[in-house]
């Protein structure tokens, strides 16, 4: 992950998913990392990722990447928001939500529950909106390969990309996969994060 590991492993694909939905740049942000302890048991044996077993033949190993952080950051038209990463939150294994609040209304989505979107209202009742591909914008329906009803998984997303892909290396049209250009903006997001953490200052985006 190189010198910064909470962002730069699952932040990144909320900074990438926050401007997507949007449609809004990240001009500048203020960020705060913290490790939650500096020295850590490294198993010397192998570990299976989320084993519930435990080693008991370990060597400390100094930690020097955060566990968290809390970022605050400016669009390009103005607006403001947050993002809190964790890797050290119990309960939350894989979790990522977006909250958008606008003038009439406001959006939230979280992935443990991905195939609904949560709409809420000043001046009438809330709505759930489930995922049916019949209610879809027509640039979204290519990214759906169930019918209404049946749930989207997690994993479909990576298959939904790569079809996209390989699709595109034949047909003309217009596609929605990440490109270079975009991981080079996480890169340069990452790093500007980053900065501001070891500054504490502002930092703007290039």
């Amino acid at each position: 992950m190189g010198a910064t590991r909470a962002i730069a492993d699952i932040g990144s694909h909320w900074l990438d998913m926050a401007e997507f939905v949007t449609g809004l740049k990240i001009t500048r942000v203020m960020a705060k990392f913290e490790i939650a302890y500096p020295v850590r048991k490294k198993p010397i044996s192998q570990v299976e990722t989320f084993a519930r077993s435990k080693s008991d033949n370990y060597e400390p190993i100094k930690i020097q990447t955060e566990d968290a952080a809390v970022v605050l950051m400016e669009f390009d038209n103005g607006a403001i928001g947050s993002l809190v990463v964790s890797q050290i939150f119990a309960g939350k294994k894989n979790t990522c939500s977006l909250h958008i609040g606008g003038s009439g209304y406001a959006l939230s989505w979280d992935s443990e529950h991905l195939n609904e979107l949560s709409i809420g209202y000043r001046d009438q009742p809330n709505q759930a909106l489930v995922k049916d591909a019949s209610l879809m914008h027509k640039s979204a329906v290519g990214t759906v390969s169930y019918p209404g009803g049946h749930i989207e998984g997690f994993p479909d997303a990576f298959k939904q990309g790569f079809r996209q892909f390989y699709t595109s290396l034949s047909e003309e049209g217009e596609y929605d996969y990440a490109k270079l250009e975009d991981g080079l903006r996480e890169m340069m997001l990452c790093e500007a994060i980053f900065n501001s953490a070891q500054s504490g200052e502002w930092i703007s985006i290039e």
